[in-house]
């Protein structure tokens, strides 16, 4: 068996943020080191393109099932990266047992190994696609650029699985987390100095991402009683296509859910290029879909034209989504959407019970026999963060826009007003596989 804490205190391999990220070798000293990864010496999972839709279809039902949930349970302003979730909850999967692995599994969307796989293998979740997915996300980062504009693409997925030292792990689990999604086990003293190492997940968390996500875990959040805390965060940073004009942003009338409004400034932009629509089944509900540069990503709004927003959240559906943005057509639309920012950061505890896995946040019912049979462990806390924000520059783009071309090209006339003056459904996803890395939902676009 591997005990975390002579390991601790030796050299220790420090985990990739993405799948075919190389690994770094540093020297453990202690809980002020907040990179400690325990991770088997084994080859990673090589991402496998015809794992990529099937992973992209599992992803989108657990976002948007526990989506549903997270925005009841959490009025206002709220948004989930179910990749983020996905990822950070598939290394404990990995070690469940008996009916805690079923519900996590149902969770998940896991699928049964195929023939001739490795035992334990599985070709979606939380196998061999989650690192095909991070791998074809590794791909979407980076400088773009089209006939007028340059900027930078930054993807910051945060996942993690952090574990009380002492607990004696399962070197047969570290081996398979290993081979299945090129990732190990971080190991802390909640026991001790349960904010000590709150902080220290959080120093890991702005190390990783260069500062970018800062605080994941809330003061307070973590105590000695906590065993295994799935950690996950996504922020996008993109800036779109086309620009909107500064010149044109102004307050407008937007009408919350108890009929009351407010003047969030407002961007408008003719666009050309812009996707506009609605299912065919479902005439009360528009879609506009605004590409991020370099056309890879996408801002999918979901705006209902008759129905509160929470009654169409409670029935959505990813088959809806994919309707929706079928649905749509290319034109010319002078689109009117609301500067927003929204930063939600969520303890998924309850939300996964609700979901059918109240085994695993059980003291009493989980079964992580897989991971360490020394003592007992469950899931104590499931911490998430997103962070997204919509300007006239796009969701969080720190780089200007330039033009590229000595000539300038007046915008096509509009072929309609479109404008999202009510609560609304917001989705980041990835065209190519239709995942989705973000969804939310903006009740009120003056709130943070």
């Amino acid at each position: 068996m591997v005990d975390p804490e002579p390991l601790s205190r030796r050299t220790v391999l420090l985990g990739a943020l993405a799948a075919g990220t190389a690994a770094a070798l540093v020297s453990a000293c202690g809980i002020d080191d907040p990179g400690q990864e325990l991770r088997a010496r084994v080859d990673g999972t090589v991402p496998d393109v015809a794992a990529l839709d099937p992973a992209a279809s599992a992803v989108n039902g657990l976002g948007i099932d526990l989506f549903r949930v997270v925005a009841a349970r959490n009025p206002g302003n709220v948004a989930i990266s179910p990749l983020a979730v996905a990822a950070s909850l598939a290394p404990a999967a990995l070690g469940a047992a008996g009916t805690t692995r079923q519900q996590l599994d149902r969770l998940l969307r896991t699928t049964a190994p195929t023939d001739g796989a490795a035992s334990g293998s599985v070709p979606t979740l939380p196998g061999n696609g989650l690192v095909s997915l991070a791998a074809l996300l590794g791909e979407r980062t980076g400088d773009r650029a089209n006939d007028t504009r340059t900027g930078a693409i930054t993807l910051d997925l945060l996942r993690s699985l952090w574990i009380a030292r002492g607990t004696t792990i399962e070197p047969a689990y570290l081996d398979q987390v290993a081979r299945s999604l090129d990732t190990g086990v971080h190991v802390i003293d909640f026991r001790s100095d349960p904010d000590a190492a709150r902080a220290a997940v959080n120093r890991w968390a702005s190390d990783t991402t260069r500062g970018r996500i800062t605080a994941v875990v809330p003061r307070g959040a973590i105590d000695e009683f906590s065993r295994l805390v799935a950690v996950s965060a996504l922020q996008l940073l993109a800036p779109w296509d086309r620009q909107f004009p500064k010149a044109r942003t102004k307050p407008t009338p937007f009408t919350r859910g108890d009929g009351s409004t407010v003047q969030p400034a407002t961007m408008a932009a003719a666009v050309t290029g812009t996707y506009v629509g609605a299912p065919p089944d479902r005439p009360d509900l528009r879609a506009v879909v605004l590409p991020y540069l370099g056309r890879q990503l996408e801002l999918v709004l979901l705006a209902p034209t008759e129905r509160p927003v929470d009654e169409v959240i409670a029935g959505l559906r990813p088959e809806d989504v994919r309707a929706a943005t079928t649905a749509v057509r290319a034109g010319s639309y002078d689109v009117r959407l609301p500067r927003f920012t929204v930063t939600s950061t969520l303890r998924l505890d309850d939300a996964l019970g609700d979901l059918g896995c109240g085994d695993a946040l059980s003291r009493d019912r989980a079964d992580f026999s897989g991971i360490a049979k020394n003592e007992p462990v469950y899931l104590s806390a499931a911490y998430h963060q997103t962070a997204f924000a919509a300007d006239e520059d796009g969701s969080g783009a720190k780089v200007a826009t330039v033009q590229k071309t000595d000539r300038t090209s007046a915008a096509a006339p509009a072929e309609e007003v479109v404008a999202v003056d009510r609560p609304f459904v917001f989705l980041v996803r990835e065209r190519q596989t239709g995942l989705i890395l973000t969804i939310g939902r903006i009740a009120d676009p003056t709130a943070g």
